[in-house]
């Protein structure tokens, strides 16, 4: 599980070591609901035959906004349960899968209901990698609360990773992926050595003056300059200063 606030290269770094080890982990990003993580938990259970099945949970800070979600992925995540225990009636979602003519989910529901009321998915053959801009409760703090007991429980769960770098790292990290052109690899563009040094050199320049460091910076960025390179410098200054 990795935290840190938003835009110090969470999802850029995991996505990286995913396509760098050819891992083709099922992947959740945004505010997936609760709902639509245990259908396809559950689709995944059924039908993935790998003992090793990797889930990305990349900025779903959703999962950790209530008690009864933060209690269902303690189960998720704990070595002794390992099942992700979901109360909630389904007959709404077969009736809406069968419409639909989806018999996985048909099928991956009915196998792990129980008693058609919620389901029970195992989840010891799973493996879990977790970003989040949600910051949990440490040991530290005040466990007054149910809300810091879960976090603080979920924190015993998972390898706890912190990404709150500094300036100077995070401009490090950044040039880093620019010299290797790592980040613009799945664009539709690509920069010459010399147009990534200019980069480089306009990053260094205005480091301190950006609106956002972040990678998405850097991205919109290599493509303004790959696409108007003559208008880069102003253009550069009208977006991202």
């Amino acid at each position: 599980m990795i935290w840190s606030g938003p835009g110090a290269g969470k999802t850029f770094t995991v996505n990286s070591e995913i396509r760098g080890n050819r891992l083709r982990p099922l992947k959740f990003h945004g505010m997936t609901s609760m709902n639509a993580f245990a259908i396809a938990m559950a689709v995944e259970a059924k039908f993935n035959s790998n003992p090793n099945k990797l889930v990305w949970v990349d900025d779903c800070d959703g999962f950790f906004m209530d008690n009864d979600a933060l209690n269902i992925m303690k189960g998720v995540l704990d070595e002794d349960r390992n099942v992700l225990g979901y109360n909630i009636n389904m007959g709404g979602e077969i009736a809406k899968a069968e419409k639909a003519g989806n018999q996985e989910v048909v099928a991956a529901i009915s196998e792990f209901s129980t008693a058609g009321v919620g389901m029970e998915i195992p989840t010891d053959d799973f493996r879990f990698i977790i970003t989040t801009n949600k910051k949990l409760a440490n040991k530290r703090e005040s466990m007054q609360s149910e809300r810091k007991m879960h976090e603080h429980a979920i924190r015993d769960r998972v390898n706890f990773r912190q990404f709150d770098i500094t300036d100077d790292e995070a401009w490090g990290w950044m040039a880093s992926n620019m010299l290797s052109s790592n980040v613009f690899k799945d664009k539709k563009f690509k920069l010459t050595q010399e147009q990534t040094y200019k980069l480089l050199d306009i990053f260094y320049n205005n480091w301190k003056q950006l609106s956002a460091n972040s990678m998405r910076t850097v991205m919109e960025a290599g493509a303004m300059l790959y696409n108007n390179p003559e208008t880069f410098t102003d253009e550069f200054e009208q977006n991202f200063l």
